[in-house]
C-alpha cells in the first residue's frame, strides 16, 4: 500500500465477531479447521483506514478500497463492518 497517497493512515487488525462464550467452546479443531489455519497463515492481509480529503477508506494490503463514512481516526478504538471487528493496531502517518 502506497501510504503517500493519504493525509492518514492507521493499521487496524481484522478480527470475526463471535461471542466470548463460542470462543470458549470451539476450542477443538478437526482436520478441516488445521488445513484452512495452514492456508491462512501463508498470506496474511494487512488492512488501514486512510484519510484523503477528508474522506476515510478501508484499504487492504491489495489495495481493494472501501469508503467508510462514519469513523473519526483521532477517537475510534474499534470499529464494525460487515460482521467483523477492526481494532487500531497503529498509527503510521
Amino acid at each position: 500500500m502506497d501510504t503517500t497517497k493519504y493525509d492518514h493512515v492507521v493499521e487496524v487488525k481484522k478480527h470475526v465477531k463471535s461471542p466470548w462464550y463460542k470462543k470458549c467452546l470451539d476450542f477443538s479443531l478437526n482436520e478441516e479447521d488445521t488445513y484452512l489455519m495452514r492456508e491462512a497463515s501463508i498470506r496474511q492481509t494487512n488492512y488501514y483506514l486512510c484519510e484523503r480529503d477528508g474522506r476515510i477508506y478501508l484499504v487492504d494490503s491489495d489495495n481493494e478500497v472501501d469508503e467508510i463514512f462514519w469513523v473519526d481516526l483521532t477517537t475510534f478504538v474499534e470499529i464494525e463492518i460487515d460482521g467483523f471487528i477492526y481494532r487500531k493496531y497503529r498509527y503510521i502517518k
